[in-house]
């Protein structure tokens, strides 16, 4: 913000400038004046106005009405975007043991994730698929191609 306002008190006005992330923050326009704001532009990672939807946050709006009462303020697009990862890897982790059975009903995390000998899952034509818990969810979420209030995610592993 200060690059703006340094160019616009010298005077010079320049036909654009790139910032990264200032611009897209409601608070820019209004703590630099339209005269020091005009002709600069940013990417817009995320808005809370997004068009997407998902299962479990519904819409942009949606979130950020939740997470502004639950937080007090606005949510980020790194705060929008950690909820969608968080989103994808329960989303994985759901697929991931769909078709198991778990053979020890108080396994920990690591036992489920890393000690393939504690559970027993199937793949779609019924027939044993051996591996690791750690390997069936890093298989899920190679697969995943998910919608959700963020946008579009696909992991590349």
């Amino acid at each position: 913000m200060k690059v703006a306002q340094l160019l616009d008190n010298k005077g010079y006005h320049l036909k654009a400038l790139w910032l990264t992330i200032a611009p897209a923050h409601a608070s820019f326009v209004p703590a630099l004046g339209t005269a020091a704001a005009a002709n600069v532009l940013t990417a817009g990672q995320w808005h809370t106005n997004n068009a997407y939807t998902d299962a479990y946050f519904t819409s942009s709006p949606v979130y950020s009405t939740a997470f502004e009462a639950a937080f007090e303020h606005q949510p980020s697009y790194v705060a929008a975007g950690a909820s969608a990862a968080s989103y994808s890897l329960a989303v994985a982790i759901q697929e991931a043991f769909k078709d198991c059975s778990f053979l020890d009903p108080s396994l920990s995390t690591e036992d489920l994730l890393f000690n393939a000998s504690l559970i027993q899952c199937t793949d779609a034509a019924g027939v044993c698929a051996a591996g690791s818990g750690y390997a069936r969810v890093l298989a899920s979420l190679a697969k995943q191609r998910l919608d959700t209030f963020f946008g579009r995610v696909r992991v590349c592993l």
